[in-house]
């Protein structure tokens, strides 16, 4: 009867503390953690997941001048870019998979400053070396097209093969229709990013759950060191909660310039664990 009535209180206990400050008592509570091992698995699983659905909202918000405000501007310069630089008296043509210009080659594409930009030379085989010669980001041979920094390792250079292109003709007229075809999409880029930036950060945050799976043992050890009977899946909620001020770190991180150290999340999840079950009573 006197189990009842305790496993009760620690339910009312955990379910009528709001959010944040189950936050404030994750991070230390001795008290809430004797009483967090009681409660149901949802209960410990929907704080989680509430939590990391936070986070995720907080480092987006970082994201919102960089990807609405900055990054717009710049495509739109790129683009512009793109269809000032390319030659008017350049065609390429693409056929079956083999490259020829209308141009003398070797041809090269500068930038607003004079540097090379692209290369194309249809007609000397590709060596890295010559790549290393030409101090150009891509040349484009006969069939195939290398592109990368100058001077890099030889294995960073990224091979394009054109014979996956189909036929086709790229002249100036080509690249200002892709561009006015372009322009009216590049304000939808920004907000389209973030949806994915904070699904993808939110995903990769509830992967923690799966991190847990082994990090349970050590929280399952650290217990009986201390001399706490925690079953695995007591051990498991308790991680749900430890990993409050790890996340929290991992968040605001980047906002304050600090770049952490070797294992931080682990090291701090630990660190929270020790405290907290030292003096639990369970």
């Amino acid at each position: 009867m006197n189990f009842v009535v305790s496993f009760n209180h620690s339910l009312k206990y955990t379910k009528n503390m709001s959010f944040f400050k189950k936050i404030i008592s994750s991070i230390y509570s001795p008290s809430f953690y004797g009483e967090v091992v009681k409660t149901k698995f949802t209960s410990a699983l929907g704080y989680f997941l509430l939590l990391v659905l936070l986070a995720a909202v907080v480092q987006t918000i970082g994201l919102i001048k960089p990807l609405l405000v900055e990054l717009p501007k710049q495509a739109k310069t790129f683009v512009d870019e793109a269809l000032v630089l390319y030659p008017s008296e350049l065609e390429l043509k693409i056929k079956s998979g083999v490259v020829t210009t209308n141009v003398k080659e070797p041809y090269t594409i500068k930038d607003n400053d004079g540097t090379p930009l692209v290369v194309i030379d249809t007609k000397t085989p590709y060596t890295s070396a010559k790549f290393n010669e030409l101090d150009t980001f891509c040349w484009i041979t006969s069939d195939t097209a290398f592109c990368g920094d100058s001077g890099e390792d030889p294995a960073n250079i990224r091979a394009v093969d054109l014979s996956q292109f189909p036929d086709t003709t790229i002249n100036k007229s080509l690249v200002e229709s892709l561009t006015n075809q372009a322009l009216p999409y590049l304000k939808y880029l920004g907000p389209v990013i973030i949806v994915f930036g904070f699904l993808g950060l939110y995903f990769a945050s509830s992967f923690r759950l799966v991190y847990l799976l082994i990090f349970a043992l050590l929280i399952l050890l650290v217990a009986k060191i201390l001399k706490k009977k925690l079953s695995y899946g007591q051990s498991y909620k308790v991680g749900l909660y430890a990993m409050t001020l790890g996340i929290i770190v991992d968040t605001l991180r980047t906002y304050i310039g600090f770049a952490g150290f070797p294992f931080m999340f682990t090291l701090i999840t630990l660190l929270v664990v020790v405290i907290n079950l030292k003096s639990a009573k369970i």
